[in-house]
């Protein structure tokens, strides 16, 4: 198999893996919609992000989007990963806590 095959092959076998995993996690913990995108949008993206992104990426007000960040924290599948100014930036922990 050529080189540039083999890497879109590996490439879409880790894409269908993270996908399975994300609705593992929302079907186990019993996630909304945005909650379960808020997740599989953080384990892909590697960055960590405020509220007020994750506000404006979802068109969701800031209040609702801090209850989902405070459930996703508790259930622990995301934690604080530092702060930008005033803020405080989330990223993904791997759901290690295994709370349902």
């Amino acid at each position: 198999m050529p080189m540039a095959m083999y890497a879109f092959d590996v490439y879409l076998r880790k894409k269908a893996e993270e996908r399975m995993e994300s609705m593992m996690i929302a079907d186990d913990r019993i996630l909304s919609q945005r909650q379960s995108q808020m997740i599989g949008d953080m384990m892909r993206g590697g960055t960590p992000v405020s509220q007020y992104e994750l506000s404006v990426m979802y068109q969701t007000p800031v209040p609702t989007i801090r209850r989902d960040l405070v459930k996703l924290m508790d259930m622990g599948l995301a934690r604080i990963a530092g702060k930008d100014g005033h803020g405080m930036l989330y990223e993904y922990s791997g759901g290690s806590r295994g709370i349902r």
